[in-house]
């Protein structure tokens, strides 16, 4: 789908769909036993955040997390690099 229609169908299902749809995505990841799974959950979320873009209150606070998140993830990066610390291997070992 393209990110137009995706913004449509969350026009369409509006506010309270889709925070319980995040909820339900979340918990989901939650039970997940494998990382792949919790990357799906992610790209999953990514879908809901797109259809959130309908109302410029919502993709605000999108846009709020995902700077956040990217603070979070250049901060561990750059610790894990001074630190020379072991990193997960992509086979999750």
């Amino acid at each position: 789908m393209k990110p137009k229609e995706i913004r449509a169908a969350g026009q369409v299902l509006r506010r309270t769909w889709l925070a319980q749809r995040v909820l339900q995505i979340a918990s989901d990841i939650v039970k997940a036993d494998n990382y792949k799974q919790a990357i799906e959950g992610a790209g999953r979320m990514a879908t809901i955040v797109t259809a959130c873009g309908y109302d410029n209150y919502w993709a605000e606070k999108t846009l709020d997390g995902k700077y956040r998140e990217e603070t979070t993830l250049l901060r561990a990066a750059r610790a894990a690099l001074e630190a020379d610390a072991p990193r997960i291997s992509d086979d999750g070992s």
